[in-house]
C-alpha cells in the first residue's frame, strides 16, 4: 500500500471507532496497534507514515475536526422540522406582535426540550465536546492547528444557524437588537444550549442535593397565560432569544407564505449539509 492509502484506511478506520464509542479527552482508549488491525494495514507500513503514536493522534485529531459528524450541531434538522410544523399549526395567530411572541415563546419551548433530549443521547456530540476539551492540555506544537480546525467547524455551523434564525425570525416578525445580528444569536444559543447539556450530564443529576436539570414541569414563565411542560433548558434557551430579539412589524398573509417558504429553504440547506456529512464518513 502507497502511504496515502495506509492514511486513508487507518485515519477512516479510526474515526469510524471513534463514532460508534466516542472520544475521551484522555485518548488514551485509542489505541494504535488495534487500529492496524481492524484496517488491515501492515504495523510496520503504518509506523513508517507514523513513527509515533503522538503523530497518528495528531491526525486523527484534526480528522476529527474537520468531520461534519463531529460538528457542534446542536440543533438538527428533524428538531428544526418540528419547530416550522409548529409555526405553521399556530400560523393564525400571527397577527399582531403580542400573539407573534406568544407564538415565539411556544416554537422555542418544544424546540428547545426536543433537542435537549436529543443531544444528550448523542454520542457524536460528546465526541465533539470532549474534541473542544482536548485542546487545553494538548502539546503546544499541535495545538494551534487544531484549534483552527475546530474554530473553522464551529463557525461553518453557526453560519447555518445564523440563516435559520433568521428565517425564523422573519416568519415570526421579529429581529435581533441593536449591537447583535441573526450569527451572534446563533453563537450564544448554541453555547448555551452546549453548556446545559453538558451540566445535565455531569454535575446536576439530581443526587446529592443538586438540582435536576432534566426534569420537565408545568409552568408559565413568560406569562403567556397558558402553563405548559418546561424543562431548565428550554427556559434558558428562551429567555436568551427574548433578551436578543424584539418584533419588527406587522405580516401580511402573502408576507407570511414567503417567509415561511425562506425557513423551508434554511432546514432543506441543513438537511442537504447532514447528508453531506454521512456521505463524508464513508469517503
Amino acid at each position: 500500500m502507497s502511504g496515502s492509502e495506509v492514511r486513508d484506511a487507518m485515519l477512516g478506520t479510526a474515526l469510524e471507532m471513534v463514532y460508534v464509542h466516542g472520544l475521551t479527552v484522555s485518548l488514551d482508549h485509542i489505541s494504535m496497534d488495534a487500529i492496524v488491525a481492524a484496517s488491515g494495514v501492515a504495523r510496520s507500513a503504518a509506523y513508517r507514515v507514523w513513527p509515533r503514536r503522538e503523530e497518528f493522534i495528531n491526525d486523527l485529531l484534526l480528522q476529527l475536526a474537520a468531520s461534519p459528524q463531529a460538528s457542534p450541531v446542536v440543533y438538527d434538522p428533524p428538531t428544526l422540522q418540528m419547530a416550522l410544523n409548529a409555526l405553521i399549526e399556530l400560523r393564525d395567530g400571527l397577527t399582531t406582535p403580542e400573539s407573534r411572541r406568544k407564538i415565539l415563546i411556544e416554537v422555542c419551548r418544544i424546540g428547545a426540550i426536543t433537542n435537549f433530549e436529543d443531544i444528550r443521547q448523542r454520542n457524536t456530540w460528546q465526541t465533539h465536546m470532549a474534541l473542544s476539551a482536548t485542546v487545553l492540555s494538548y502539546p503546544e506544537e499541535y495545538r494551534k492547528e487544531l484549534q483552527d480546525a475546530i474554530n473553522q467547524a464551529s463557525s461553518s455551523y453557526v453560519d447555518g444557524m445564523a440563516q435559520f434564525y433568521e428565517a425564523m425570525g422573519l416568519a415570526l416578525g421579529f429581529e435581533t437588537i441593536p449591537g447583535t445580528d441573526f450569527r451572534y444569536l446563533a453563537a450564544v444559543s448554541s453555547a448555551l444550549m452546549e453548556g446545559m447539556v453538558l451540566r445535565s450530564l455531569t454535575v446536576y443529576d439530581g443526587r446529592a442535593g443538586l438540582p435536576d436539570l432534566i426534569r420537565t414541569f408545568p409552568a408559565d414563565p413568560f406569562s403567556t397565560g397558558e402553563e405548559r411542560d418546561w424543562n431548565a433548558a428550554a427556559i434558558s434557551f428562551t429567555s436568551n432569544l427574548l433578551a436578543l430579539a424584539r418584533p419588527s412589524g406587522d405580516i401580511t398573509s402573502d408576507e407570511l407564505d414567503e417567509r415561511l417558504e425562506r425557513v423551508r429553504q434554511a432546514i432543506a440547506r441543513i438537511e442537504a449539509e447532514a447528508e453531506e456529512s454521512k456521505e463524508w464518513v464513508t469517503r
